[in-house]
This record gives structure tokens, C-alpha cells and sequence, in this order.
């Protein structure tokens, strides 16, 4: 189990059952990122099991990274938050414009 994420604040932009499945999961998301780089990291079964349950494109995803760079559910055990409000955050959906 892996998920695709910034490190910086822990937002989660992809998951799978694979690295490869993780990085298509990205891909078919179709969001243009305009921020620091993406790695992917082996996450815990409890935070995979929020993010299968809540796939829904209205939502955005945290985790933290742990000693041994394992992606885990953070400290207030909320992995999935709904997307309301101003986001720090810089995602837009498709291409970028030109």
C-alpha cells in the first residue's frame, strides 16, 4: 500500500496497492500541482482504509511521515478533511493555463 505526498504539510494526491498504481492514481486525478515535489511512501493499512472509504473528489487527504518514512494517519487520527474554505494549498484541475 502506497500513497503519493507532499512531505512539506502531508497532503495525499494518490494511493494504491502499488507504487505504479499509486502514481496512475495521481495520473487519472487529472490535478496540475504547482508546488514542491511528490514522493511516494509505504502508508499503514488503517490509513489506507480512510482513503479507500472516502474517494471522493470533494475531499483532500493528510497524513504524516513517521521516523522510518512510512506515511501514517496523523496525531488527531483525521486523515480525510472536506475541501471548505480558503486551501493553502495550490491544486487546479486539468491543464495549467497558457
Amino acid at each position: 500500500m502506497y500513497v503519493v505526498v507532499e512531505r512539506q504539510n502531508g497532503g495525499v494526491f494518490g494511493f494504491g496497492a502499488t507504487p505504479e498504481k499509486a502514481s496512475a492514481d495521481f495520473v487519472r486525478r487529472d490535478i496540475w500541482y504547482d508546488g514542491p515535489s511528490l514522493e511516494i511512501y509505504r502508508c499503514l493499512p488503517a490509513l489506507y482504509r480512510q482513503l479507500e472509504a472516502a474517494s471522493d473528489e470533494s475531499l483532500i487527504a493528510r497524513c504524516r511521515i513517521n521516523s522510518k518514512g512510512v506515511a501514517v494517519l496523523r496525531n488527531d487520527r483525521v486523515a480525510v478533511l472536506p475541501l471548505s474554505g480558503p486551501r493553502a494549498i495550490r491544486l487546479r484541475k486539468g491543464q495549467p493555463c497558457t
